[in-house]
């Protein structure tokens, strides 16, 4: 059953092997971190699977637009929050 403040946004950090050597927890944390101090609510994030794009991890996935970023550091993560969400 979908929570009906379930709008569908999402960031879905890439947990893949290649992602992880990457430090994507800590893009995962930057982005819970950023979202929260920007009063966002409505925005989930979690780790997915691999999506194939190991040799530019870490990947982001900003749904439900399907807009994927590459080569993610902490610097581009409130870029990413003030474009997107």
């Amino acid at each position: 059953m979908k929570n009906k403040n379930d709008n569908g946004r999402r960031v879905l950090v890439c947990q893949g092997t290649g992602c992880t050597s990457l430090k994507a927890a800590k893009i995962r944390e930057a982005f819970e971190h950023g979202i929260a101090e920007q009063g966002i609510t409505d925005v989930k994030v979690d780790f997915t699977g691999c999506h194939g794009f190991c040799a530019q991890g870490p990947v982001v996935v900003i749904e439900p637009e399907g807009i994927l970023y590459t080569h993610v550091t902490l610097e581009y993560v409130p870029e990413i929050i003030q474009s997107h969400l």
